[in-house]
């Protein structure tokens, strides 16, 4: 685990500071109309805080299938509404 951690991290420093946040924002700007509404708006909903946890420290595959789990379902909730 370490070893991979250095090749991300040398293969961008920015990394182990990147959040939730910064992954939904970055998703936001590839899509475009209704969808880019739908993704601003699940946005900033962020009810159980988790957009700010950084992304490498979620470790375990609880926690990463969580913070899916909620992205799959934030964007499910918009695009019904």
């Amino acid at each position: 685990m370490h070893i991979a951690r250095a090749n991300l991290n040398a293969g961008d420093p920015q990394i182990t500071m990147r959040t939730w946040r910064y992954i939904v924002d970055e998703i936001i700007k590839l899509k475009t109309g209704p969808t880019q509404h739908r993704w601003r708006s699940a946005a900033k909903d962020d009810a159980d805080g988790q957009s700010d946890c950084r992304t490498v420290a979620t470790r375990d595959l609880e926690e990463r299938e969580y913070a899916f789990s909620q992205l799959h379902a934030m964007r499910n909730t918009r695009a019904r509404k």
